[in-house]
C-alpha cells in the first residue's frame, strides 16, 4: 500500500493504515476460529484449549465493531478536512454492510477457514460493486 502511493505521489488516510490492520486482524481471528473449531489436528486442540468458549467469539464481534468505528471516523475525517464531499458519508453504510455479511457467512457456515469461499456470495460482491461505484461517482464527479 505505502509503495503504490509513493510512486503515484498520492497521500493515504492514517486511518485507511489502521482499517487495513483491523480487518486484517478481523479475517485472521475469523480464521482461527473456524480452524480451532475442526479439532483435527494436535495442534488445534492445544490452541483451542488456550480459549475460553466464549472469548474468540466475542474478540471477533470487537473486532468487527472495531473496523465499522475505524471506517466511520476515516468518512468523518475525510469530510470534515474537506477532502470528499457529504455523500461520501454514504460509503460507510455500504462498508457497514459488507463487512457484516462477512461476518454473518463465516460465523453461519464452515466457510470462515477460507476467506475465497465467503467472498463469492452475491450479496457481499454486490456490495463491493456499489460501493466502488459511489466512491466513483462521489470522487470523480463531485456529486
Amino acid at each position: 500500500m505505502l509503495a503504490g502511493t509513493y510512486s503515484i505521489e498520492f497521500e493515504v488516510s492514517m486511518w485507511l493504515y489502521i482499517l487495513t490492520f483491523f480487518a486484517s486482524l478481523f479475517i485472521i481471528l475469523i480464521k482461527r476460529f473456524a480452524e480451532s473449531k475442526k479439532n483435527l489436528d494436535v495442534r488445534y486442540l492445544e490452541v483451542s484449549t488456550f480459549y475460553s468458549k466464549g472469548f474468540m467469539p466475542n474478540i471477533i464481534k470487537f473486532s468487527l465493531f472495531i473496523n465499522i468505528f475505524v471506517y466511520l471516523i476515516y468518512c468523518l475525517s475525510e469530510i470534515l478536512s474537506n477532502e470528499r464531499n457529504f455523500y461520501f458519508f454514504i460509503t460507510y453504510f455500504i462498508f457497514s454492510f459488507g463487512i457484516c455479511r462477512y461476518y454473518q457467512l463465516s460465523s453461519q457456515s464452515n466457510l470462515g477457514e477460507s476467506p475465497e469461499d465467503v467472498i463469492m456470495d452475491k450479496y457481499l460482491i454486490s456490495s463491493v460493486v456499489i460501493y466502488l461505484m459511489t466512491l466513483i461517482l462521489v470522487s470523480e464527479l463531485n456529486l
